[in-house]
């Protein structure tokens, strides 16, 4: 219990936002209606983060004008795949649907 008590606190300490639209009163739906909810989590390092972003508009930079594509992003800053697949678990026990 201990244990998915620290999970449950890490993984919500790690959320960026989440955003959901929901009415002020919840309503009964239906198996058939979906919800989307997108998670953000926090970059492993938001200083290595930031000093990228400024290496990537420095012309004295090697990394000057080098853009990453969103799979080397997240391999340089998100968190890792075994956090992500502790996380995605732990919402499929809850009957919820993910994707990446």
């Amino acid at each position: 219990m201990k244990r998915r008590n620290q999970f449950i606190i890490a993984a919500l300490s790690s959320l960026l936002f989440l955003s959901i639209g929901l009415t002020s009163k919840a309503k009964a739906v239906s198996n058939t209606h979906q919800v989307v909810v997108n998670i953000a989590f926090k970059p492993t390092s938001e200083t290595n983060l930031t000093n990228y972003v400024y290496s990537t508009v420095d012309p004295n930079s090697i990394n000057y004008h080098h853009y990453l594509t969103p799979k080397q992003f997240a391999q340089k800053f998100g968190e890792p795949n075994a956090y992500l697949s502790m996380f995605k678990e732990y919402l499929h026990k809850r009957h919820i649907r993910t994707a990446v």
